[in-house]
């Protein structure tokens, strides 16, 4: 479908006038569009940088808590153990003490019922010598 289109010099003036401005402004456009994918590649790679940056730096900073912290763990460890070896340690000493009593208990009952035992067939002799007499 071609046709002649007739225009006239002004109409003509106005068109390329309007080309030629929409031209300058597509390059400006397309300039500053590099321009800003440019800067947006940037924000990309920082955005993928960044948190691997903050990952390291996190690692790296906490490290150190993390050695203390687990230092401190030892500690509390060595403490409670250090606790439940003295309680055992407690307990056990009980134990031999109360065996000890107990042993000595038993020793004193014993040498009690045999002193007893000796006094009275003691007794009996003598008292039956005592009437013998």
């Amino acid at each position: 479908m071609e046709q002649e289109v007739k225009l006239t010099n002004r109409e003509w003036n106005e068109l390329s006038t309007k080309v030629e401005t929409h031209d300058k402004k597509i390059k400006e456009h397309e300039n500053r569009l590099n321009r800003h994918s440019g800067k947006i590649d940037i924000l990309e790679d920082n955005n993928i940088a960044l948190p691997l940056t903050i990952q390291e730096a996190v690692q790296k900073g906490m490290s150190s808590a993390v050695e203390r912290l687990n230092k401190h763990d030892d500690k509390f460890i060595s403490i409670d153990l250090a606790k439940e070896k003295e309680r055992a340690d407690k307990l056990e000493r009980k134990v031999k003490e109360d065996k000890e009593k107990r042993t000595f208990y038993r020793r004193t009952i014993t040498s009690a019922i045999i002193v007893a035992c000796i006094s009275g067939v003691f007794g009996f002799y003598i008292a039956a010598f005592l009437n013998n007499l």
